[in-house]
């Protein structure tokens, strides 16, 4: 376990159980959900406060997709998860290779095998400041061939009563009971959020299209509200809000869900052709407002 600080700003890392964050708070204020109980003992990303998502975000329908004329066989990553999901990075140890007070680099590397054929290093990088909490992270492709790949995070916030979720998007992906997407489809009243909407009794697992890379989370009863930006091609954003669930997600990405299956008809799916030695990378920053 690693502990960062700085200023009014704190966060945890497990670097050896996915490179998670274990918490972030601000002046004490939890602004990500912390561990759960079921993570002290099992340690699960899902019961983490952040975890990233490395060689590809979310689902891929089947387990396999086409690529460079070959079908790629890509086993379930989670056991709870009949499909492949989030890649392998959150399930697997990070190295830490550098470390101060308020600074952590943590790499994790895949040789080829296990259902991704494609050696990669990914790279992820924590630093705090007065500004606020910067996650960024980088994936290289190592192997000597062309790879499709893209990356994000997947951060978990308190679904405190009247929790209140903005963000501005184009469009939306529907989806199937496989919380795989079918066609794109417009925001409604229900589905909008540019103006803001109340996160309780909502039901949403669903990618968003054409992210401004702006994001605002409210709690009416906490005197911190949390401003979520990112950087590089993240024009995705999924959000998840299961009923019933003391946490909501809001997952900036680089790519819409089951991308890998998508791009063959669709250029805007935001999955990457990475050639030999070539880099993607993304960042995502946390910062404080005033409720």
């Amino acid at each position: 376990m690693i502990r960062l600080a700085s200023g009014s700003w704190a966060v945890g890392v497990a670097p050896a159980h996915g490179g998670v964050m274990t918490s972030c708070t601000f002046a004490g204020q939890h602004m990500l959900r912390p561990v759960t109980d079921q993570w002290a003992r099992v340690p699960d990303p899902t019961e983490s406060a952040c975890f990233p998502l490395v060689p590809y975000s979310n689902r891929i329908a089947a387990g396999r997709f086409a690529f460079e004329g070959a079908w790629v066989e890509v086993p379930p990553t989670h056991p709870d998860h009949p499909l492949p999901l989030h890649g392998h990075g959150w399930m697997v140890p990070w190295e830490v290779t550098a470390q101060s007070a308020e600074h952590c680099v943590m790499v994790h590397r895949h040789k080829g095998q296990g259902g991704w054929p494609w050696a990669y290093c990914a790279t992820q990088t924590l630093t705090l400041s007065a500004a606020g909490v910067a996650v960024a992270l980088t994936l290289e492709n190592e192997s000597d061939r062309v790879m499709p790949g893209g990356i994000g995070l997947h951060p978990y916030f308190p679904r405190a009563p009247m929790a209140r979720l903005q963000f501005s998007a184009t469009s939306r992906w529907a989806a199937d009971d496989a919380v795989l997407p079918t066609h794109l489809e417009p925001l409604t009243a229900a589905t909008d959020f540019s103006s803001g909407l109340p996160v309780a009794g909502a039901d949403l697992d669903h990618c968003y299209a054409g992210w401004d890379r702006q994001a605002t989370v409210r709690w009416t009863d906490r005197p911190t509200a949390m401003a979520v930006s990112a950087e590089g091609p993240v024009a995705h954003a999924v959000c998840y809000t299961p009923p019933g669930a003391d946490f909501f997600c809001f997952e900036p990405v680089t790519h819409m869900n089951n991308g890998v299956n998508w791009r063959s008809a669709r250029d805007d799916t935001g999955v990457q052709c990475l050639a030999p030695g070539a880099r993607l990378s993304m960042q995502m920053t946390l910062s404080a407002l005033p409720a």
